[in-house]
Formats: structure tokens, sequence, C-alpha cells
């Protein structure tokens, strides 16, 4: 094998990984999406295995699994808690909008038909 042969695949895995912790370290900065961060987990796997690799390229290897999986809990972690303080308002907002018709229910007395409550209730609301 030619020495040329022999740098294809340090520099093969050497360019992936540095593409890797290109985006790790945008991602540092630039949460992403979550998903993203399993999409080139999951495509720098596909791509390592083929070709053959030093023990050295194996570690770093090893460590961008592993930043690409905290960085994919982060963006999950910060997606439901977005999604929670969305679901939060919503239901505040919700609870107002009950809160409206309760007042405009309230002069009524348990006697009173329902339809007698809807009408004065249509008669206010517009």
């Amino acid at each position: 094998m030619t020495t040329e042969n022999k740098s294809f695949p340090h520099l093969f895995h050497f360019s992936l990984q540095v593409i890797c912790i290109a985006f790790w370290i945008y991602w540092l900065v630039h949460l992403p999406k979550s998903g993203k961060a399993v999409l080139l987990l999951g495509a720098m796997a596909a791509l390592m295995m083929l070709v053959d690799m030093r023990p050295i390229h194996k570690a770093v290897y090893i460590l961008l699994v592993f930043g690409l999986v905290w960085i994919e809990n982060r963006a999950l972690d910060r997606e439901r808690a977005e999604s929670a303080k969305e679901t939060v308002e919503r239901v505040q907002k919700e609870n107002e909008k009950f809160q409206g018709c309760a007042i405009l229910l309230s002069p009524f007395s348990p006697q009173d038909s329902v339809g007698e409550q809807l009408k004065y209730a249509l008669l206010f609301a517009t």
C-alpha cells in the first residue's frame, strides 16, 4: 500500500471529525431543535464505518458521540420547557375567558332557565 492510500483513511476521519466538531461548537452557542444532533450522530456513525480507523479516531468519535448526545438532551429539555410555558399561558387565557363568561352569567339565579341565561349572555357579548 502506498503512502497516499494509507493517508486516505486518516484524512477521511479527520475531515468528518472536524465537520462534527464545527457543528458541536455552533450548537453549544445556538441550541438546535431536537432531532438535529441525532441526525448528525446517525450520519457520522454511518460514515465512520466506511473506512478503517486508528485508535485516536475511535477516541475522538466517542467524545463526539457523548457531546452530540449532551447537545440533544439540552435541546429536548429546552423544547419541553417551552411547551410547558406555552401550555400554562394558554390555560391562563382560557381561564380568563371563562371568568368573563362567569361574570356575565352571575346575575342569574339557579332557577333561571338556560335559554334565558344564553339570551342575556349573547345580548351583552355583542
